[in-house]
């Protein structure tokens, strides 16, 4: 019986020490805490895809302000990527295929906290099959002509 005792004694205090070492300490560490996981951000840009695509037939639609046409898509997946930018807004960038298969997009989500939920703000075209429209000098676009 004495055994058990010590046996429990001996859970508990390493229990408690393991909780004493294992947590935060504010202040100690530099920026802010986010809350929102990089899992959370590609579940919200994957759902508004998903959702898009079936309201509109079944494609991802975006325009192109520059050869002024609708491009129908569709998702191929997220990059690894995560960026948190100074305004708060998030930042991710995805690749679709054309309808026809044959050309590639990399387009580029910008999200926002709302209410405890993420909403998408933006979204642009950058590359086509490879081709840059714009580069980021530091968190601003510099549209490439």
């Amino acid at each position: 019986m004495r055994f058990f005792k010590n046996l429990i004694f001996f859970i508990s205090i390493s229990l408690i020490s393991l909780n004493l070492i294992a947590q935060e300490h504010p202040g100690e560490h530099p920026g802010r805490l986010e809350k929102i996981r990089p899992d959370d951000l590609k579940r919200a840009i994957t759902d508004y895809v998903n959702t898009d695509s079936k309201i509109k037939g079944g494609y991802f639609l975006i325009w192109d302000t520059e050869l002024k046409q609708v491009w129908r898509l569709n998702f191929k997946g997220l990059h690894k990527e995560v960026r948190v930018l100074s305004d708060g807004r998030y930042f991710m960038c995805s690749d679709f295929i054309s309808a026809d298969g044959e050309t590639i997009l990399d387009i580029d989500f910008w999200l926002k906290e709302d209410m405890m939920d993420l909403k998408v703000v933006d979204i642009k075209i950058h590359k086509i099959s490879g081709k840059e429209r714009f580069k980021y000098e530091g968190e601003k676009l510099k549209e490439l002509k």
